[in-house]
């Protein structure tokens, strides 16, 4: 959604709401990096830690954290749960492989997938 912020007059003051900050805090950059630490084991206590500006304050607040690894878990979850039973799976598939993930060089993730072929010879990745 496209928020316009309103000008002031007679001053070089930019006004700043603290519901845009709100919003500006919990962007879609910062969600991925998030995203990234939750996944290579950081506690929600360390991201938060992690997340400070130069004088110490939050970038995010510690409920806007707490709300996206809680999303993360979720999709985890809804992914575990998904049922399967309605595919003929007549081979199965599983397989890594190492993708770059970062401007780092030689820094790679390894990325698990799965897929079958079924028995009418359709392939689905699982």
């Amino acid at each position: 959604m496209a928020l316009e912020v309103p000008q002031l007059h007679n001053t070089d003051e930019t006004y700043r709401s603290r519901f845009l900050n709100q919003i500006d805090s919990r962007s879609s950059e910062l969600e991925r990096l998030i995203f990234g630490m939750y996944t290579r084991g950081l506690s929600t206590r360390d991201i938060e830690d992690t997340l400070k500006d130069k004088d110490g304050n939050l970038l995010i607040s510690k409920s806007g954290v707490s709300q996206v690894t809680a999303s993360l878990s979720e999709e985890y979850d809804r992914f575990c749960d998904r049922d399967l039973s309605g595919y003929d799976v007549v081979y199965l598939f599983l397989d890594g492989g190492y993708e770059s993930v970062c401007l780092r060089a030689g820094a790679k993730e390894a990325i698990l997938c799965a897929w079958g072929i079924l028995f009418n010879g359709y392939r689905i990745l699982l």
